[in-house]
């Protein structure tokens, strides 16, 4: 379709053809930069929060947020926004690169878990399939297990972080995934359980200074 032609659109008609045509299943809405330099006109129309809440719409979950929230809390700016945030997370948890000094990186899998926990299908996949999250997180257990600091008998310190990559862990759990990572992984899975599990539902002795006298 020529330039012409796409500016001519109404404006509601064009926004939804380009989010339905650049959301994708698995993978950030990158058709969406192809689309902007075609004119100023097309550019003006398709570089709005309308636009990218309506992609939102198509590539995220929303069902879970807006049953707790109400769709007061599902606004066309917060949606932008979280399409932004979002992608940037899962692209640093797709890169695993070093986190810069003034990002937290606890907020990448606290989304990260969160989106598990609104996930209705959508969600998980790009968790998955575009993030690999679980080769994040398994890579964090792996290097705790091979520190010197950290042998196999004992379990990770109770930090949030340790925490987070523990729920994420079991939530994106089964055994399909697990037949397919590597021998590294699937021991860190292993040792994982054991020092997770017994952490969690052993009854821990009282130590002499709980004891009544």
């Amino acid at each position: 379709m020529p330039p012409n032609s796409l500016e001519s659109l109404p404006v509601h008609i064009l926004e939804e053809i380009t989010a339905l045509a650049v959301a994708r299943d698995v993978g950030p809405p990158s058709g969406l930069l192809d689309l902007l330099p075609v004119s100023r006109t097309v550019h003006s129309k398709l570089a709005t929060s309308h636009v990218h809440a309506r992609i939102f719409q198509l590539t995220f979950d929303t069902e879970a947020p807006l049953r707790r929230f109400g769709r007061a809390s599902l606004t066309v700016r917060k949606l932008k926004t979280e399409l932004v945030d979002r992608w940037r997370t899962l692209s640093r948890l797709k890169l695993r690169a070093p986190v810069p000094q003034h990002h937290d990186e606890a907020h990448d899998l606290w989304k990260a878990y969160l989106m598990l926990l609104e996930d209705d299908g959508k969600n998980v996949r790009h968790l998955l399939e575009y993030a690999n999250v679980r080769g994040y997180v398994l890579d964090h257990f792996s290097r705790w297990l091979a520190a010197p600091s950290h042998p196999p008998q004992r379990w990770p310190a109770e930090t949030p972080k340790n925490a987070l990559c523990a729920w994420i862990l079991a939530l994106t759990d089964n055994y399909d995934l697990l037949v397919r990572e590597s021998d590294d992984h699937k021991k860190a899975v292993q040792l994982f359980y054991l020092i997770y599990v017994y952490t969690v539902f052993m009854v821990r002795r009282p130590t002499p200074s709980s004891r009544c006298r």
